[in-house]
Formats: C-alpha cells, sequence, structure tokens
C-alpha cells in the first residue's frame, strides 16, 4: 500500500512539472511533438530558437508566433507562449 501512495505521490509531481514548465524533453511541445528523430537538432535556414525553453523548432510547425519590436518570435509550446506573454522584457 506504502508503494502505491509513493507511486501517486511521483506521479502527481511529475504533471504539475511537465504542465508548468516547457516539457520539451518530454515529446511536448505543441503540435511540433517534441525533438525528433536522428538529425533533427541541426539548425536549418527554417529553424529559429523559442526565447523561452531554447529549442530550436521548424518556423513552419512552430505552435505560435507573435511580433516583438516588429521582429517575429515563435514559440513551440502554449507554456512557452504563455510565458513569454507574462513577461516578455525577461526574453530577447
Amino acid at each position: 500500500m506504502e508503494s502505491i501512495i509513493w507511486f501517486l505521490v511521483i506521479g502527481v509531481l511529475f504533471y504539475f512539472m511537465m504542465k508548468h514548465s516547457c516539457g520539451s524533453h518530454m515529446g511536448g511541445h505543441g503540435r511540433q511533438g517534441g525533438h525528433g528523430g536522428l538529425g533533427e537538432d541541426t539548425p536549418t535556414a527554417q529553424t529559429v530558437k523559442d526565447p523561452v525553453c531554447g529549442m530550436e523548432i521548424d518556423k513552419d510547425k512552430a505552435f505560435a508566433m507573435t511580433r516583438r519590436e516588429g521582429k517575429p518570435v515563435y514559440f513551440c509550446s502554449e507554456n512557452c507562449q504563455k510565458k513569454f506573454n507574462e513577461t516578455p522584457g525577461r526574453y530577447q
């Protein structure tokens, strides 16, 4: 019984960590689907960096895009976009 309780406690902690952070290393990132397979970590001409988590993402597969000082800013997930919108001055 004690092991079931510990399992539930760890599960709840994991849930909150994933919900309130980017979650990029556990297959998160909205429509993009996580980091993927071989060769996808190499930046290309269509690749941009999410200012919140630093993940390289394809412009065409970005979760969202906004403009800051006239320049486009791309996001990998809803959580990253939300964090950026809460404190845009924190990110370059």
